[in-house]
């Protein structure tokens, strides 16, 4: 084993000079010598390990210690203590569930990828998947589960619109996709299942420049085009980062535009709300027992309260004065058309200000979501997310989904990457993978 070849990646671009991060391959014992020459015996007696369960929990300490410093990532103490808690509860799972897969889980090599999951990740031993910055241990054990079973792997998630840092401009967009950032994210993937020797998919779904971009920018974003009469300059930068993103596919990435989720999740809603589902009073929704739903409940409960923070923005057009709006949309119109957008900027206008309510909003993004997890499900994907942050209602979506009984509703694999305000890269506490395309 101690010659098998793995395929390196470098995340921390230690050279600065590089505009990519190129992968290169090396024999374990390389991996070992590059992280500290000074670990000889350990490389000696690695040669003929052949469970890492065999080991005790403080050389197992060790040989993470020497993995993570060879990413030029420091862990303290009490990080990989708390590791070493966390693997033995997901082994445990994983035995559990699917006992056959342990051969694969138990063996050295497979810490190499572990490894890089540990990196990307935020875990804790608990049992619930959306405390704040975490996952549990469960969803770690599911994914763990989908990677080693499966003969492909397939990754899957969304990309939302990319913001510009409020350091260089407030409410903006960028105006390129930062690639490096990008390269990273799609490396560490590529880090995971090419050192599991299994085929496999990134599958990218990202804002398009049609008439449904509206339904992925925040509200604050909107109104700053839009006050500024730059709608038109808002679509062409989504337009850009998309043809940007396009130019990154190869036989492993997908990049695809997200409308045709949206019109599914349309379709979803006139089916279980009929046609007028927009115009819907969740209170009214929840006091009729016909028409109530675990959607209306996830959204009522959950997604609502979630969005409540959006709702100023929402309501603004209705504490302005009614020329002042009126006359920014000519303005907006006005601009579009000299740069051919007037009907993709019109319909984002009409989007905005006559659908855009708490009530739309709460029921749109929960169908968002289960439709997606759906189709994770069908298509036997890994759904991962790179958002900002997270709440109660995506998982709860994911959840009704995903799981066919109450026992197993902690077996999903849906992790949320890790994040941080501190971004160092010195140590596993401040690496940040979440809005990954934001500037360090």
């Amino acid at each position: 084993m101690i010659d098998k070849t793995i395929k390196f990646y470098d995340l921390v671009w230690t050279n600065p000079a590089l505009s990519e991060i190129s992968w290169e391959e090396l024999k374990i014992w390389e991996l070992l010598n590059i992280s500290n020459p000074d670990w000889a015996d350990f490389i000696s007696w690695f040669k003929w390990l052949k469970n890492i369960w065999e080991l005790n929990s403080q050389t197992w300490k060790q040989l993470l210690d020497v993995l993570f410093n060879w990413i030029w990532v420091s862990a303290d103490v009490n990080a990989v203590k708390k590791i070493w808690a966390l693997s033995v509860s997901v082994r445990k799972l994983i035995k559990d569930s699917n006992s056959k897969v342990l051969e694969v889980l138990d063996s050295p090599e497979f810490l190499i990828p572990y490894i890089y999951l540990l990196v990307w990740f935020n875990f804790e031993v608990s049992e619930y998947h959306w405390k704040d910055s975490i996952n549990s241990h469960y969803a770690l054990a599911a994914t763990l589960l989908k990677l080693l079973d499966e003969d492909e792997i397939r990754f899957s998630w969304f990309l939302c619109a990319h913001r510009e840092s409020n350091d260089i401009k407030m409410h903006s967009l960028s105006e390129n996709v930062n690639m490096k950032h990008f390269t990273r994210a799609t490396n560490i993937l590529k880090w995971v299942a090419e050192n599991l020797w299994k085929e496999y998919s990134i599958n990218f779904s990202h804002t398009l420049w049609d008439e449904n971009w509206i339904n992925a920018t925040f509200p604050s974003l909107f109104l700053n085009y839009f006050n500024n009469w730059e709608l038109y300059l808002m679509s062409e930068q989504l337009e850009r980062h998309y043809n940007e993103l396009k130019k990154k596919e190869d036989s492993h990435i997908k990049i695809s535009s997200v409308s045709d989720h949206y019109s599914e999740v349309s379709r979803q809603l006139v089916w279980k709300f009929w046609s007028n589902w927009g115009n819907i009073d969740l209170n009214e929704l929840n006091n009729n027992a016909d028409d109530w739903c675990k959607i209306s409940e996830i959204a009522y409960y959950m997604t609502a309260k979630d969005l409540e923070r959006f709702e100023c923005f929402h309501n603004w057009a209705g504490i302005q004065d009614k020329e002042k709006v009126q006359r920014l949309i000519a303005l907006n119109i006005e601009n579009a058309k000299e740069h051919w957008k007037e009907e993709v900027v019109w319909k984002a206008i009409e989007m905005f200000f006559n659908r855009l309510t708490l009530a739309w909003k709460a029921l749109y993004e929960t169908m968002f979501y289960n439709v997606w997890w759906k189709n994770v499900k069908d298509s036997n994907w890994i759904g991962v997310w790179f958002d900002r942050d997270h709440d109660i209602f995506q998982t709860a979506s994911f959840t009704s989904w995903y799981t066919d009984s109450v026992n197993s509703w902690q077996l999903v694999p849906l992790m949320y990457s890790k994040h941080t305000w501190k971004k160092s890269w010195d140590s596993l506490g401040e690496i940040s993978f979440r809005q990954f395309w934001h500037h360090d």
